[in-house]
């Protein structure tokens, strides 16, 4: 597999990267530069070289060529197969799949911060990007992501979720366009939504609209109006005007459903996470999520967003 013959077929090459071949070109425009200044002074097991490379953008012995390099990372987030599968797939050893995705995911997640699209992560700084974003209403939502139980007790059950599985969530604050404009710190499953939003202190500019599930039952920030499903009474059933509030925040919130369906296109964060490294789990979230948000942005999609690549804005 490479760039080159897969290009060929836009069909299979969306299928397998998630991007369409223009869009794979405009971040490949970014991740050039971001190889370049590496490989430069840095050798391919990451070491500090003594002196800069004269030639970086020389081909390398294996994933020859820049662009293979960036569709080699894309489709193991995308597809997440064994690394044998992918080392099939590129010609090389199981090894140096492990060696390759270890050196390219930092870098692929640099370009796209130069892109502007990746999310912000400081709680503390997000009245400020809402305000220059505009909305005047935004959509918060959990997702979890299923992992392998870990062998020590104690870890097992920080992990072990009322869903009776062991996974691991992040908090998200999307706007209406599903551009996720904030995803927080990765957590154990078994941390309920309220408390994530709440270690997270995120702030709000004063008059906005929240629009939550009942995950987060008590989380009124001041100044914020918050527009969330009623809890039926214990005992009782919900009247005909309570039942028709709930299902108008629901159609209202389903904005954030899509926004979480569209990043967990990359299998790696659908399917249950094989890696046990809690910074890896982290950074695969956060590179995902930006890929969604290049994906918002990009006019050649048909997301409901007036930002387009010339406008992008870095918050982060």
């Amino acid at each position: 597999m490479n760039y080159d013959n897969l290009k060929k077929n836009p069909t299979n090459f969306l299928s397998l990267t998630s991007l369409k071949v223009e869009e794979f070109e405009k971040l490949l425009s970014v991740f050039y530069g971001v190889w370049v200044r590496y490989f430069r002074w840095h050798t391919l097991e990451g070491k500090k070289r003594k002196f800069p490379n004269a030639r970086p953008e020389q081909d390398t012995k294996t994933l020859a060529t820049v662009e293979d390099k960036l569709l080699f990372a894309l489709v193991y987030l995308k597809n997440y197969p064994l690394q044998q599968f992918q080392a099939a797939n590129f010609g090389l050893s199981q090894a140096k799949v492990s060696i390759w995705m270890k050196l390219l995911q930092p870098l692929l997640l640099e370009s796209l911060k130069q892109l502007g699209v990746v999310p912000l992560r400081e709680g503390h700084k997000l009245a400020q990007l809402l305000e220059e974003f505009g909305d005047d209403s935004y959509n918060q939502d959990v997702t979890e992501r299923s992992i392998h139980r870990n062998s020590d007790q104690d870890v097992q059950e920080s992990q072990y979720s009322n869903k009776k599985r062991h996974s691991i969530k992040n908090n998200l604050i999307a706007a209406n366009s599903q551009q996720i404009l904030f995803l927080s710190q990765t957590r154990d499953g078994t941390v309920f939504d309220k408390r994530i939003a709440d270690e997270e202190n995120c702030t709000f500019p004063e008059g906005i609209y929240l629009r939550q599930d009942k995950g987060f039952q008590g989380y009124a920030p001041p100044g914020v109006h918050i527009q969330q499903p009623i809890k039926k009474p214990r005992g009782k059933q919900l009247s005909a005007v309570a039942k028709w509030f709930n299902a108008s925040v629901g159609s209202m919130r389903i904005s954030i459903e899509h926004a979480i369906s569209g990043i967990k296109r990359c299998r790696i964060v659908k399917e249950r996470c094989r890696h046990y490294d809690s910074e890896f789990r982290d950074q695969v979230m956060l590179i995902c999520t930006a890929l969604h948000n290049f994906r918002v942005q990009s006019p050649l999609r048909n997301y409901k967003s007036s930002h387009v690549w010339a406008r992008i804005v870095n918050f982060s």
